[in-house]
């Protein structure tokens, strides 16, 4: 368990989503958000439709449906 989770400062309840991004005109993006789900519309929402940039994750299924949905780039970790 994080600290911050020990700590009261993350619900037990809720996903603390951080996502870097490549982007084609930008260093890289990061965000940070809280939510009580880990969905595809959740990454709708942080990150739009339209991410101009490549981003990196794991192979949790959102992922393949944000992918999907949105036509964005999308760098999947390979290791396990």
């Amino acid at each position: 368990m994080s600290p911050q989770r020990a700590q009261g400062l993350i619900p037990r309840d809720d996903w603390f989503l951080v996502q870097q991004v490549e982007l084609v005109d930008q260093p890289y993006l990061v965000t940070k958000h809280l939510d009580p789900s880990r969905g595809s519309d959740v990454l709708k929402g942080i990150l739009t439709e339209t991410l101009g940039g490549i981003l990196g994750s794991d192979h949790f299924s959102a992922y393949y449906k944000y992918l999907s949905d949105c036509g964005v780039l999308i760098q999947f970790c390979w290791a396990l």
